[in-house]
């Protein structure tokens, strides 16, 4: 017996190390996840707009250099007025040139290309509502000579992914609210 509890004792860390990471943002209002293995780069948790950024790793190219993959997720409390406007004022700015406009499910994405110094940036903003928050992530990669050659599907299939995730999570929290209501 006392080996079995020694075995979990040893071996649960390294199933949980491989699990995603529950977010709450908007003080537990809007949740979504995020793999283990992302790396922190800017944390702000407090007031009407939180926002947590993470460093993507896994680009080869991007070792030895200062760029970088980056996805950001900000929640905006509708209920605060300046949050509110803020969310909002994103969502009708009219297209700026060279930026595109599209949209997957429930959400409003905009691609556009930006420098970073002397290097060219491919980025996605997505928006969309949930409930009494508006939820913006925005995925943001180095266009790089060495990135592999499906780099770009990849951040957009990621992106993707991760606002499914957040659709996915918070209809069914909604879900669960609405039964208890």
């Amino acid at each position: 017996m006392r080996f079995v509890i020694f075995l979990l004792c040893v071996l649960t860390p390294c199933f949980l190390q491989a699990q995603e990471n529950t977010i709450l943002l908007g003080g537990g209002k809007v949740i979504t996840r995020a793999p283990a293995d992302w790396v922190i780069i800017g944390h702000h948790p407090i007031g009407p707009q939180n926002a947590l950024a993470f460093h993507i790793l896994g680009n080869e190219a991007e070792n030895g250099t200062r760029e970088s993959t980056n996805l950001i997720y900000t929640s905006y409390d509708l209920a605060h007025d300046k949050s509110a406007f803020a969310f909002v004022e994103q969502l009708i700015a009219e297209l700026k040139e060279g930026e595109t406009q599209s949209k997957h499910g429930e959400w409003l994405l905009r691609s556009r290309k930006a420098k970073q110094g002397e290097v060219e940036y491919d980025i996605i903003d997505a928006r969309r509502n949930l409930e009494k928050h508006g939820m913006h992530v925005r995925i943001a990669w180095p266009q790089l000579k060495a990135n592999p050659k499906d780099y770009d599907k990849k951040m957009i299939a990621l992106l993707k992914q991760r606002l499914d995730i957040i659709s996915k999570i918070n209809e069914k929290k909604k879900e669960v609210i609405d039964k208890k209501d």
